[in-house]
């Protein structure tokens, strides 16, 4: 993920700047996301040129007034990004939520006083997620860009995706598995660490999201991965909106997945497959990744 660094990965020197970090440091294969943010629409193929595999970015709110800080776009900003990343052949990645509301709808109840667990996840409805990806499909139609929606977490969402993609639209779509394994009412049982955006979902959303990942309609599941100190998990006021919002997922993505999806739910093994690993390698075009395959190198004869 471009975000959680000061400064973000948003422009090419910063881009080759943690990539170098990362060179001699890693003992698995990894790719690096370049950011769409306001104002860096210049850096968007320099990025691409110096190795990103896609660029990510947010039409919910994000960030803070660090300088440097991960910042969403608004529709102009993104209209634009879409453009330009368009040219470069690889995906954009969205987080799709409505700001102007989720925004409008927390300031109303941190002004009611109202900051507990259930008025945060009242705060970000399942429509904000929706109405975000109709419009960022629009918008894909318009530049002929590469979608991919990150973390969907709605079935009327993912309903929009196979309808744009069965109209001959690029439009991809992955989920996680905190959206598919919890719920609200399990959120307040746990606490913040079970704070996330979108935030977690009536049982009979989850219920529906099962049925779309059954029927084929999403693409990739992904993590999320959004770790913190837990000091950041807890307030001393007692407002949930002052807290972290991410779930720290990718140690265990794979094998909670495996266990509810293959195990408790029956989905063919193939099909788990697919969804972590042929489907994602895929989309970003990771050659000789993501299937187990008989080699196509030559048997050499051998003589006794």
């Amino acid at each position: 993920m471009p975000l959680n660094a000061l400064p973000a990965r948003t422009t090419e020197k910063e881009f080759k700047r943690q990539a170098k970090i990362a060179e001699n440091k890693s003992y698995v294969d990894y790719g690096l996301y370049g950011g769409l943010v306001p104002g860096n629409v210049d850096e968007i193929q320099k990025m691409a040129d110096a190795g990103a595999m896609g660029f990510k970015t947010f039409m919910a709110t994000t960030g803070s007034d660090i300088p440097g800080d991960f910042k969403n776009v608004d529709d102009y900003q993104l209209f634009r990004g879409m453009q330009a990343i368009a040219q470069t052949g690889l995906p954009i990645l969205v987080h799709a939520e409505n700001a102007a509301i989720t925004d409008g709808l927390a300031a109303e109840k941190i002004a009611a006083g109202k900051t507990d667990i259930k008025d945060y996840v009242d705060s970000r409805p399942p429509f904000v997620e929706f109405e975000a990806v109709r419009r960022a499909i629009y918008f894909a139609k318009q530049t002929n860009v590469r979608l991919h929606f990150v973390h969907l977490s709605t079935p009327e969402s993912v309903a929009e995706v196979t309808k744009a993609r069965e109209a001959g639209l690029q439009v991809t779509c992955e989920t996680c598995p905190h959206y598919l394994i919890l719920d609200r009412d399990q959120f307040e049982k746990i606490g913040p660490l079970a704070k996330c955006s979108p935030a977690l979902r009536d049982p009979a959303i989850v219920k529906g999201l099962w049925k779309k990942l059954f029927n084929g309609e999403i693409d990739t599941i992904g993590s999320d991965h959004s770790p913190a100190p837990m000091s950041m998990k807890r307030s001393q006021t007692n407002n949930i909106f002052d807290i972290w919002g991410g779930i720290s997922g990718c140690q265990n993505n794979v094998d909670l997945f495996y266990d509810e999806a293959v195990t408790k739910r029956g989905l063919p093994i193939t099909e788990f497959v697919k969804v972590t690993a042929q489907r994602p390698a895929e989309l970003f075009g990771l050659a000789n990744k993501g299937r187990l395959q008989v080699a196509m190198t030559p048997i050499l004869p051998c003589w006794i």
